[in-house]
């Protein structure tokens, strides 16, 4: 594992991401759920795409997406 050492800034910066982050995910909900009724209504279930990529240093990882 690699250390991280952040300073004041870093804290600061690292708890607004957190806040904002939580704040878009608490607005933007119930818009995903529609599009999830949405998507069940026209093309039935499952509503969650997953796809294998290719990430850094060739390290694969599943993505996840709203079909």
């Amino acid at each position: 594992m690699c250390e991280v050492r952040l300073g004041k800034l870093g804290i600061r910066a690292m708890w607004v991401d957190r806040i904002v982050g939580m704040a878009g995910l608490v607005t933007l909900s119930p818009v995903m759920a529609l599009c999830a009724i949405a998507i069940i209504i026209e093309d039935g279930a499952p509503v969650i795409f997953v796809q294998q990529r290719v990430g850094k240093n060739g390290r694969p990882f599943r993505l996840f997406k709203l079909r």
